[in-house]
């Protein structure tokens, strides 16, 4: 973690959606000494943006059959503020943010095909 971080931002995206890009999860206001996050739990601190299927969740990852495996990218960005943006900000919103404000990211990307 670099030093003088203020907050984390998780975005899980689908490399391979026939849409282009698509937002399954953005997790944001996470605090910078968080080292996990427990599934189907939203701790109070932490804020969730919108998917791009419109809502304020996690979607699973579930690639249509015929389409073969989809990457799922994950990246967690470490950042120099927080964000001033309130629960619910579009991924296109948080990315804009991210640009003015990333420290350091790192990435996983994982193949699924279901």
């Amino acid at each position: 973690m670099p030093e003088g971080t203020a907050e984390l931002v998780l975005l899980m995206i689908d490399l391979d959606a026939d849409e282009g890009r698509l937002v399954h999860w953005s997790v944001f206001a996470i605090p910078p000494q968080t080292t996990r996050l427990e599934a189907g739990v939203t701790p109070a601190a932490i804020k969730l943006g919108t998917t791009s299927f419109g809502r304020l969740s996690y979607e699973p990852v579930c690639p249509p059959a015929e389409d073969g495996p989809h990457r799922y990218l994950f990246v967690l960005y470490a950042l120099s503020d927080r964000l001033d943006l309130a629960e619910g900000a579009s991924a296109e919103q948080l990315v804009d943010a991210i640009a003015r404000l990333a420290k350091a990211k790192g990435s996983v990307e994982a193949e699924v095909d279901l």
